[in-house]
């Protein structure tokens, strides 16, 4: 992480190789008394558009942004300057001389962030609570979210909302964080034909002696035929003009209104396999980065939904380039900075039946800015739970998932 970090704000090996970072301009034009430059001033003249002052030159230059991702120690930054890179044989990269010496052994002792560790490096102290950022090497104090007991759709006093409380019989929608009715399970048991499921419907219940439920009108019905439903199939004919809740396969159950078979309790597929490119979905809420791709079409949709968390982990300081195992505490909803989800049987309002979090993979990124291009290999799933703080608690029901590869190049959106 460190190393990418250093490799992506890599600099020359002296003042001159910094000043030469831009392509430098003649003088621009004096500015009347009267008048007030549009740009910056330069040594007593206005810089032209789209160049500012270089303050070693004093002359008008533009920008140039250095490029050392995975560069080699003392490579061309592209701006005149050099690349603090990568040296092989156990040596390090001189800030110096921009070339690979013997290693060293930092010296932090009593020392702040961004003094020198007596290795070519920057110590990373900083006073209590407060952390190191390796950009800037300024201590920064590290916002925590402040969501116990908070009521969903909060603030969490660092720029984002709380999965909270709802009232009874709702749930907090971690998507739109807002309180939603809770997915309604029909209630049949020992009731009559007709009778209320407490979801909206009626149900295919029971009925006097001699008469039967007719499962279309949910009316009890004087019984002319003796239905024959002996071994035969879900959705069979009755032999008296209805059909049987027959068998299904092992992982299936027959639905006694419908009389279709129907998947097993597990809301996504146990092998998606590998997923086709996705190119749309992703956007930038504030501090974060996310991808949700739909993986099937229909009433109840499943998503894979990747997130990158800024100001944590691997993007302490900003979101970076590089190949991230998914490990440790990226398999803690409550912890994760690179986070890979499930959403099983999602609702028109965006929330889903069943959340499954990765346990395993590995997730490539190769652009941050702008696009969001990368890749998933070998990501493994289960089904959890999520609860107000995040935390995400394995069901242990048996569902889970695998994506084997997906590749992404989406637009991040504002």
């Amino acid at each position: 992480m460190a190393l990418s970090l250093l490799l992506a704000f890599g600099c020359g090996d002296n003042a001159t190789d910094d000043a030469d970072a831009g392509t430098i301009q003649d003088a621009g034009t004096k500015p009347d008394a009267a008048s007030t430059c549009a740009t910056e001033i330069c040594n007593g003249v206005c810089c032209p558009e789209g160049q500012t002052c270089d303050l070693w030159t004093q002359q008008c230059s533009t920008p140039c942004s250095p490029v050392c991702a995975n560069a080699v120690c003392g490579q061309s930054n592209g701006c005149g300057g050099r690349c603090y890179g990568i040296c092989e044989n156990g040596l390090v990269c001189s800030t110096a001389t921009m070339e690979c010496v013997g290693s060293c052994v930092p010296d932090c002792a009593g020392k702040m962030c961004g003094d020198a560790d007596g290795c070519d490096g920057r110590c990373k102290g900083c006073p209590g609570s407060q952390t190191c950022n390796t950009v800037t090497f300024l201590c920064e104090t590290v916002c925590s979210p402040a969501c116990s007991a908070a009521q969903c759709g909060a603030d969490d006093g660092c720029g984002a909302r709380c999965l909270g409380s709802c009232p009874s019989g709702q749930s907090c929608n971690p998507s739109t964080f807002a309180c939603e009715n809770n997915t309604c399970t029909p209630n049949c048991s020992g009731k009559a034909c007709g009778a209320d499921d407490g979801c909206g419907a009626r149900c295919p219940g029971t009925c006097p002696s001699g008469q039967s439920c007719n499962p279309s009108t949910l009316v009890c019905e004087n019984n002319t035929c003796t239905p024959n439903c002996s071994g035969k199939a879900c959705g069979a004919d009755d032999g008296c003009g209805s059909r049987c809740p027959g068998t299904c396969p092992s992982d299936q159950s027959c639905n006694p209104s419908t009389f279709v078979c129907e998947g097993s309790s597990c809301a996504v597929a146990a092998n998606l396999g590998a997923l086709p490119q996705a190119t749309t979905g992703a956007s930038h809420p504030l501090g974060a980065i996310v991808l949700s791709v739909p993986l099937n079409t229909g009433a109840l949709p499943d998503y894979l939904q990747l997130e990158l968390y800024e100001g944590m982990g691997p993007f302490i300081g900003g979101f970076v380039t590089g190949t991230f195992p998914l490990t440790g505490s990226e398999l803690q909803y409550a912890t994760c900075t690179l986070c890979v989800r499930l959403f099983g049987d999602t609702d028109s309002n965006g929330a889903p039946a069943q959340f499954y979090m990765a346990t395993g993979g590995t997730v490539t990124l190769s652009s941050v800015s702008g696009y969001l291009t990368g890749s998933l290999s070998g990501v493994s799933f289960e089904h959890v739970t999520i609860d107000s703080s995040y935390n995400s608690t394995p069901v242990g029901d048996g569902c889970t998932s695998y994506v084997s590869s997906m590749s992404f190049d989406a637009y991040i959106s504002q």
